[in-house]
C-alpha cells in the first residue's frame, strides 16, 4: 500500500506570518528592529532555536549559547500561544488529504518542527484527521536531513520506502528522503534559500493541484489507485 510524507512548514501549510510575529516578539525583547516576512520565508527550517539564531544573525547581534536557549524559550512560548493567528493551508491541499484518504494510501507528516506544536497545529487546522503519525523534530535525536525520522515513520505506517513519497519544500527534506530510499516531490512555494528547481527533487510542482498527476507519472502503479474522475 502506498504511503505519502508530507513537511509541514512551507509545505502543508504557510506558517511564515505566525513565525515572523513570535521572531519579532523576541527581537523586540532584546531591542532589537523587526524583520520583514519576506526575510523570515527565508529563515524557516531546522527548528526553533535554528530559526531564532538566524534571526539574531541578520540583525548583526552575536548572542551566546545560553542567552539563546533563554531567547528560544520565549521564542516558543509566544509561538505556541499564537500558533494559528495567521497561518492558512495552500491552496488544494485539502482536496489532496481527502482523495488520497478515499484511496486508502497511508499519511504522516514528518517536519523539523517540535511534535507537540506540530500536532497542536494539525489539529488547528483542522488536518490531524488524514494522518496516521506525525514524527517531530524532537521525536528522535536526529531531524531532518538526517534519513532516520523518514525511515521511522515508514515504519510506523508498515510500507517500504520504494511505496513511499516525501512531499517537502527544502535541501533537508530532498537530502532526508534520498538517503531513506525514498522518492521525494518538492513544491515551489515553500521556504528554502536555493531556488526550488535546484533542490534535486524528483519533481517539482507550483500547485497542488498537480500532485496526483505527478505522483502517478512517477510510480503509475502504486498511484493508480487515486480516482481522478
Amino acid at each position: 500500500m502506498p504511503a505519502l510524507l508530507f513537511d509541514l512548514d512551507g509545505t502543508l501549510a504557510d506558517t511564515a506570518p505566525d513565525l515572523c510575529a513570535a521572531m519579532n516578539h523576541v527581537l523586540e525583547q532584546y531591542g532589537h528592529p523587526p524583520i520583514g516576512i519576506a526575510a523570515m520565508r527565508a529563515m524557516i527550517g531546522g527548528g526553533a532555536r535554528v530559526i531564532l539564531q538566524r534571526g539574531f544573525n541578520a540583525c548583526g547581534v552575536d548572542i551566546t549559547p545560553t542567552e539563546l536557549d533563554k531567547a528560544t524559550e520565549l521564542f516558543l512560548t509566544y509561538y505556541d500561544d499564537n500558533i494559528d493567528v495567521h497561518t492558512k493551508l495552500y491552496p488544494h491541499i485539502l482536496s489532496v488529504l481527502e482523495a488520497a484518504q478515499m484511496a486508502d494510501i497511508k499519511m504522516a507528516v514528518v517536519t523539523n518542527k517540535r511534535e507537540g506544536l506540530s500536532a497542536k497545529l494539525l489539529y488547528r487546522l483542522h488536518i490531524h484527521r488524514y494522518f496516521i503519525t506525525l514524527v517531530g523534530g524532537d521525536s528522535l535525536p536526529t531531524r531532518k536531513p538526517d534519513p532516520a525520522p523518514i525511515a521511522e515513520a515508514l515504519r510506523r505506517l508498515q510500507v517500504p520506502p520504494q511505496e513511499a513519497v516525501m512531499i517537502g519544500d527544502s535541501e533537508a527534506d530532498v537530502e532526508a528522503a534520498k538517503a531513506a530510499g525514498v522518492a521525494c516531490v518538492c513544491v515551489s512555494f515553500g521556504y528554502t534559500q536555493t531556488p526550488p528547481a535546484q533542490l534535486g527533487a524528483d519533481a517539482l510542482i507550483d500547485d497542488f493541484a498537480e500532485l496526483i498527476p505527478t505522483l502517478q507519472r512517477l510510480k503509475p502503479t502504486l498511484y493508480s489507485v487515486f480516482d481522478v474522475k
